[in-house]
């Protein structure tokens, strides 16, 4: 999933990528020469091999998922725009997707607010998770990249709000 979704990251586009094992694969994937704005720790690590202009949103750390987050963190991404924001989920539920982390799900609210285009890049099994705190709805999802078709009731809720689903 992570090499398809890097033929949606082109130069001179300024990128987020979250904390998911996910945007691992995709931060594995990319070419060099972008712009690339994160919180997560294992992200920085695998850009900072590659030839990219890496940013690393600070805050406090959140030792267990190695992401920064707080109010620094949003305040930061309030003044950014990005032209696409690629994030992950742990559930994919008939509302949206859902995190762990009440921060988390706080972020990636704040990013889909600041991106022209959201990404979430979820495998298929996390249609059939559930977790605590909704992220987003899909009416800020504009591509869901997964490895399986959705549930109906899900697939209806997702094309009804315009988020195109891309099976890989």
């Amino acid at each position: 999933m992570g090499k398809y979704a890097a033929k949606y990251v082109s130069t001179n586009q300024a990128c987020f990528f979250d904390v998911s094992t996910t945007i691992e694969a995709l931060c594995q994937c990319v070419e060099d020469d972008i712009s690339i704005y994160t919180h997560s720790l294992d992200n920085m690590e695998i850009l900072a091999e590659k030839n990219c202009d890496v940013h690393l949103l600070g805050g406090k750390l959140q030792r267990k998922n190695r992401f920064l987050y707080g109010s620094g963190t949003i305040n930061q991404i309030e003044d950014i725009h990005f032209d696409i924001a690629f994030l992950g989920a742990a559930a994919i539920s008939e509302d949206g997707i859902y995190v762990v982390d009440f921060e988390d799900s706080y972020i990636k609210r704040k990013v889909a607010e600041r991106s022209t285009f959201v990404c979430v890049i979820a495998d298929g099994e996390k249609f059939f998770n559930s977790s605590t705190f909704k992220a987003i709805s899909f009416d800020r999802i504009d591509l869901l990249i997964t490895t399986k078709e959705p549930p109906e009731n899900i697939e209806k809720r997702m094309k009804d709000s315009g988020t195109v689903i891309e099976i890989v």
